[in-house]
Order: structure tokens, then C-alpha cells, then sequence
């Protein structure tokens, strides 16, 4: 089983256009939305403010606060919350902040059509207040929680404005050979991308009813299946076929159902990039950020078993400079 975390810190944006109307909260913009959807079994939310109304009903959206107790977080947590973020703040104390308007703009056009803000109002899960957006604490807090639930197998959604306080302190991507140079740390490792991926735009949130004819495609199960065996070993030209395989079903299965429903211009490509790392064994000097959560796990007796998965949405604007 396959299940993704949609923490504080996933959502790029809110938009507020309507609770402008309505007095309804934010509608979280989840960035990747589509390979969310096609490449886990469950997507699970800290929160039930973090879910986009039309998928508050899904049977595969689970609410992290509501169907587990706040105990599981542990005595532990504020303390190691407060001594994460400062980690992250020290090797990345505005992730991504600078990029964000041109960010967005790529992504659904003027954001301000959708009056999308970088924040939201604010969180509360398990009686702990975070902000939801792309600060250190949020980033730190959505660590813990991958953590402290390690038995879930979570794999975070990470936006492109986190990207760089989460996946960098691994090391390099070489996307051309699809190798991650593991700098600093010490770890069996995958990275996949695929490119056909199109995420639904709409006031409601991302998703579309004939969303489910791709879900429950064959080969996009089986793809699921494999992508969660712990054990799998394939050469670079092995996971390169398979990309190309699940990419050309995709683009086939998206003009067979949600292109038939919904305009092209709701329609935005946003390649997706899943990285899985094997048990975390060692670490170098300078990866202070997974290094403290590996030091965090060790203590829960958890470090032979925790692996670290990531959700990472590609920027549209690396994609328009390559």
C-alpha cells in the first residue's frame, strides 16, 4: 500500500477567491496533484484544512488527526520539532520564497485570477498550531510526522520551494542518468520521473471524476506495486524503459477520460520526480537536516527501518529554462 503525506508545508499556494465568497477556508493548491493521484494508493493529510474540497469525500483521502491519536507523536515532539527547524533555517532559511509569484504564474496563469496567497490561516493538528506554508517549522514539522508514523510508510509531497530544504542535504540529481550522487549520505536509492503527468486546475480543487479511469488502469497499478517493492534492483536503462512505458499510458489513458471533460487550458503539465531512499545507514558532515531525523528515529528505535520517500513536483520554471 502506497500512501503519500500532504503536510503544512505541501501545498504551494492558497487560494482565497472562495472564501471570498462564502467565508469557506483557503483552497490548498496542490502542486503535482495528478501524480499524486496515479502514483499512491492513499493520499493522507496532517489535516483535514490541507484537503481541497472536491477531494474531501474520496475514499483514498485519510486525515492524519482524525484517525490516529495525538499520543502517537510522542512527549518528544516540541522538543525535537524546535531543534529540526532550527536546522533547516540554517542551511535554507527562505526556501524558495523569491520564485514563487513566477512560480504560480506558471502554473494556473495570473494567480491573482484565483487570489492565491503562500500561506493559508494557519493549522492545528493533534492541539499543535503550524503555519501552513514553506517555512522552516512547517518543513520540520512534516518530517517529524513521516517519522513518528514511520510504520505507515509515508512518502512526503514536497513542492518545488522545499525541494532545497529537504532533498538537497542527499546530494545532486543527475536527471540525464538518472543518478542521485548520495554526497552525504550513505543509502540504496531510486529516482524515477515521469513527464506525461497533467494536473486539473479549478476553484475546487484538482480533481475530476474520470481521474479514477487512470487510477484503476492495469499497468498504473502494477507500477504502484513495484514502485513500492523495498527489494526491487534495476539497471539505469531498465527504469528508463519503465518511465517510458507508465508515460505513454498516461498521455493514452488522460485523452481517453479527463481530456474528453475538461478545457486543455485547465489542463497543466507538471512532471513529477519519486525519489525512495533503502534504510538509512550512515551519514556525512553537512546533511545536518536528515541527519537529526535519522538521530530522532535512532532514539525511537526506528533506524533500521526508516527510509526516507519523496513526492517531488517539478518547477515550472526549471522546465521552461531546459
Amino acid at each position: 500500500m502506497k500512501r503519500v503525506l500532504i503536510g503544512s508545508s505541501s501545498p504551494i499556494g492558497y487560494s482565497y477567491i472562495n472564501s471570498q465568497r462564502d467565508h469557506s477556508k483557503p483552497l490548498p493548491f496542490l502542486y503535482g496533484s495528478m501524480g499524486l493521484f496515479l502514483l499512491y494508493d492513499e493520499i493522507w493529510f496532517a489535516t483535514r484544512d490541507l484537503c481541497p474540497s472536491a477531494m474531501q469525500t474520496l475514499p483514498y483521502a485519510k486525515f492524519l488527526d482524525e484517525e490516529l491519536q495525538a499520543g502517537a507523536l510522542g512527549v518528544d515532539f516540541d522538543d525535537q520539532l524546535e531543534l529540526l527547524t532550527e536546522a533547516i533555517e540554517g542551511a535554507d532559511p527562505t526556501p524558495g520564497l523569491g520564485d514563487w509569484p513566477q512560480l504560480m504564474d506558471s502554473y494556473v496563469g495570473d494567480h491573482r485570477q484565483y487570489l492565491i496567497d503562500n500561506h493559508g490561516r494557519g493549522l492545528k493538528f493533534f492541539g499543535k498550531s503550524i503555519a501552513n506554508n514553506f517555512v522552516a517549522r512547517s518543513i520540520a514539522a512534516d518530517l517529524l510526522l513521516v517519522e513518528r508514523f514511520a510504520h505507515l510508510n509515508f512518502g512526503l509531497a514536497v513542492n518545488p520551494n522545499t525541494e532545497s530544504s529537504i532533498a538537497a542535504p542527499f546530494g545532486s540529481i543527475d536527471q540525464s542518468r538518472h543518478v542521485i550522487e548520495m554526497d552525504n549520505v550513505n543509502l540504496a536509492s531510486r529516482l524515477i520521473r515521469l513527464n506525461k503527468t497533467h494536473d486539473y486546475i479549478s476553484q475546487n480543487g484538482p480533481y475530476h471524476p474520470s481521474i479514477e479511469e487512470l487510477r484503476h488502469d492495469d499497468l498504473l497499478v502494477h507500477f504502484r506495486k513495484w514502485l513500492d517493492d523495498q527489494d526491487s534492483r534495476l539497471s539505469n536503462a531498465e527504469i528508463a524503459d519503465i518511465e517510458a512505458d507508465v508515460d505513454a499510458k498516461i498521455a493514452e489513458l488522460q485523452d481517453k477520460s479527463i481530456r474528453k471533460f475538461v478545457e486543455t487550458k485547465n489542463l497543466v503539465q507538471v512532471p513529477i520526480q519519486w525519489f525512495k531512499s533503502g534504510v538509512m545507514e550512515s551519514l556525512a558532515p553537512g546533511s545536518s537536516i536528515i541527519e537529526k531525523v535519522l538521530d530522532i528515529a535512532k532514539s525511537n528505535n526506528k533506524a533500521g527501518q526508516w527510509r526516507f520517500e519523496a513526492f517531488i513536483a517539478i518547477s515550472r520554471l526549471k522546465m521552461q529554462k531546459e
